[in-house]
């Protein structure tokens, strides 16, 4: 849905779409991930994926209120600096529940759920898009949903002694 609002509601061309999508997503990891790590270890994994996960999550709906390109792009750098974060918290927290008997076996399936995500994800979006065009704010609010529904199964899984 963020191609979609970017093309058809802010009228972006195909440069612009590379610039928000390598600032969005790259120059925020990039900048996130090592002070990510930092706050891991000293917070937890646990809840710094929670927190991180309810702060990004309710910044999907600013995206649709940009009037342009350039607050569309900072509006997802901050949802992908925050998301971020959490990062090093989930490889951190995987590798404390699981043990390194079974630790690629657990990264293995962690990767697959994110590719399944990645897979299904902009399929959903883009009939969401066209099923609510021509609203705008409705697709990004479904988006919200998944994420929010990840919070209760992050609290209830049991803590493990971080190292």
């Amino acid at each position: 849905i963020t191609v979609a609002f970017l093309m058809y509601a802010l009228g972006a061309t195909p440069t612009e779409l590379g610039i928000v999508f390598s600032i969005g997503f790259g120059v925020a990891a990039g900048l996130a991930q090592i002070p990510g790590g930092k706050v891991a270890d000293k917070f937890g994994s646990k809840p710094v994926i929670a927190v991180c996960t309810l702060i990004s999550t309710p910044l999907l709906l600013l995206q649709p209120l940009s009037t342009n390109v350039f607050q569309f792009a900072l509006i997802l750098g901050l949802i992908g600096f925050i998301g971020s974060l959490s990062t090093p918290a989930y490889f951190a927290w995987i590798a404390n529940l699981i043990g390194t008997e079974k630790r690629g076996k657990g990264y293995g399936f962690t990767s697959a759920a994110f590719g399944a995500g990645a897979i299904i994800g902009p399929i959903i979006g883009s009939f969401t898009w066209t099923l609510l065009e021509p609203n705008h704010f409705l697709p990004f609010a479904a988006a919200t949903i998944p994420f929010f529904l990840t919070l209760p199964f992050i609290i209830s899984i049991r803590n493990v002694e971080e190292t």
